[in-house]
């Protein structure tokens, strides 16, 4: 996220309407979740704007390909990547945000949570094969 510099990322422009999550609900959440502009460069806040990454745990990304969000999703994994840590990105092709709430409506949503689950459990050491969650 980058509560700062919120327009520099094309995506804020691209998706800012007819996909779910449109800029006002962006602006209105924005508020909510940093109510005191003058915080809005604090690393809790704005983790993409902060200088130092090092150190940071193995991070998946998953972004959604019409979400305001997903330039900052992949510029988070480049400056992760950039600073020595272990980050993947996982893009859902034709997703909308909050797609890994719809897995009962959408198989590739539900087939992109199967993989972050893979992910995980090669990351923290219990391998598991895709499909796992959605087994009878």
């Amino acid at each position: 996220m980058d509560f700062v510099e919120t327009e520099r990322h094309a995506s804020r422009r691209e998706n800012a309407e007819g996909y779910f999550l449109t800029r006002d609900s962006m602006e209105f959440f924005a508020r909510m979740y940093v109510p005191d502009p003058a915080r809005a460069a604090h690393a809790h806040a704005s983790p993409l704007t902060h200088a130092d990454l090092r150190g940071l745990p193995p991070t998946l990304v998953m972004t959604a390909e019409f979400d305001p969000l997903r330039d900052e999703g992949a510029a988070y994994v480049d400056a992760l990547r950039d600073a020595g840590g272990q980050a993947d990105l996982l893009p859902g092709p034709g997703m909308i945000h909050g797609f890994a709430n719809m897995t009962a409506l959408s198989p590739a949503a539900a087939e992109l949570v199967d993989r972050a689950a893979v992910w995980l459990g090669e990351t923290l050491g219990t391998p598991r094969e895709p499909g796992f969650l959605h087994e009878g």
